[in-house]
């Protein structure tokens, strides 16, 4: 399913073009970016083709800091069908910009049903969503 971009000129707030994405849900570093299942897509921004696509399991989301992106990985599941969470199973990885390779290794998380990430200069910013609420932000660097 692809996404529908639109550039905007910021001078006078018009549209000036749009690109379809496979995915998207961070910019930086000249690129688009979206986690695709077991893989983060770099993304063209004029062309919308995807650049690279680096594997990554259980990618979900990501968010960008500078030369960073990190990348939520979402938990495993005891269950092939049904979706029951193995605490400990989700985490964060970090890919180096300049390189398209992930670095380091993965940071585990305790969250159940980490739903959203984002970055800053101090780290990243992990939503636990459980019991129909947001129940936890977790700062990780």
């Amino acid at each position: 399913m692809a996404s529908t971009v639109f550039r905007v000129d910021p001078a006078s707030g018009e549209v000036t073009g749009t690109i379809d994405v496979p995915i998207m849900q961070a910019v930086g570093d000249g690129s688009l970016w979206g986690a695709n299942g077991d893989a983060v897509q770099r993304i063209d921004p004029e062309s919308g083709a995807v650049q690279e696509a680096i594997p990554i399991d259980r990618a979900q989301d990501v968010a960008i800091d500078g030369s960073e992106v990190w990348v939520l990985v979402s938990v495993r599941s005891s269950d092939p069908t049904l979706f029951y969470p193995i605490a400990g199973t989700a985490a964060l990885r970090l890919i180096d910009v300049a390189t398209n390779h992930v670095v380091g290794e993965p940071a585990a998380l305790e969250d159940l049903q980490p739903i959203a990430i984002a970055a800053g200069e101090d780290g990243a910013w992990v939503a636990d969503y459980d019991a129909g609420m947001l129940t936890r932000i977790e700062v990780v660097r």
